[in-house]
This record gives C-alpha cells, structure tokens and sequence, in this order.
C-alpha cells in the first residue's frame, strides 16, 4: 500500500502571493505616512552673503539691505530682515531650519527664493535675486524708487526681477 501525500492548501505558488500582498500593503502604508506626515527637510532661512557696496570705487555709507526669503508655488513672503551698512561691507553667515516637506503632493516640496534690495541715500536701488555668496554692487547717482518699501509686493511678483522692474541694474539681463 502506497501512501500519498497531498501538498499544502496554498503550496509554492501561495506563499509568493502573500510576500507580494505583503509588500503591496507596507508599500500602501509607507505612501500614506509620507501624504499624511511628511518628510523633515533643511532649508536656507539666510544665505551665506559677503556683499560689497560700492559706486566709483568709494564704499557706500548709510546703506540698507533688506533682505526678502519667498518662496514658490505660492509667492508667499516667509522673512524681510533688514541690515544696516556703515562702511559699505556686509558679511551676513548662513541660519537654516527645518520643515515639514510632502514630495508626493501637489505643491508639497517649496522652492525657496532671496532677494536683496539695497538702498542709499543719493542713489538708485538696487535689487538682486538669489544673490551669490560673494556679491559687489555699484551703485549709481540718483534718488530712491521705492524698490525696497516694504508695501512693495511687486519685488516677489515678478518671476524675474532683473529687467523687469526698471531699468537692469544687475548686469545679469541678457
């Protein structure tokens, strides 16, 4: 008499559907936490700046520079810091911080922006976007615009502020 073996209710073919439910569910789970929590992300409050104002070689005294952090998608003003220049050199070292970022939403992941706007008595203003670490300004003879008034909403609404509002100052317009 020959005994026969009958296989697993599920066999071979039935573990491999539940590794695939399996990892079908913890990739389901993992999708939900990043929609509902997030992910921690390190973002630029204020660049590292070495900036230089200058007109005809001669430092400029009595200076401001407002500096503006916005960010897109939604043009929305996060900081104004305003920074007093004597001598006509401002060093200002980078502070960063953290946020909540959603990369698998709409509009989820921001894109940070600066821009620098100085100005001087007896001088044009002068604005930067996304400035370089090491900045030099020249600055030319005249009266202020207005570029830097805080009321301004204009110096966050262009989607590029070379060339578009007033005359190129920056020397980066094509």
């Amino acid at each position: 008499m020959t005994t026969r073996t009958t296989p697993a209710p599920h066999g071979r073919a039935g573990v491999w559907r539940w590794i695939r439910r399996s990892i079908a569910i913890g990739c389901l789970f993992t999708l939900c936490a990043v929609f509902v929590v997030g992910c921690p992300e390190s973002y630029q409050v204020r660049p590292k700046l070495d900036l230089t104002i200058s007109s005809s070689g001669e430092p400029v005294g009595q200076a401001k520079v407002t500096l503006i952090s916005w960010s897109q998608p939604h043009r929305q003003i996060d900081a104004r810091q305003v920074f007093p220049v004597q001598d006509g050199h401002l060093v200002l070292t980078e502070q960063t911080d953290w946020e909540q970022v959603y990369p698998l939403c709409l509009h989820g992941v921001p894109s940070r922006h600066f821009t620098l706007c100085i100005e001087a008595p007896g001088y044009n203003d002068f604005t930067i976007r996304d400035p370089a670490k090491e900045v030099a300004v020249s600055l030319t003879k005249g009266e202020s615009s207005g570029l830097c008034d805080p009321n301004a909403p204009y110096l966050v609404q262009q989607q590029s502020l070379q060339g578009q509002i007033g005359p190129d100052t920056t020397g980066l317009a094509p």
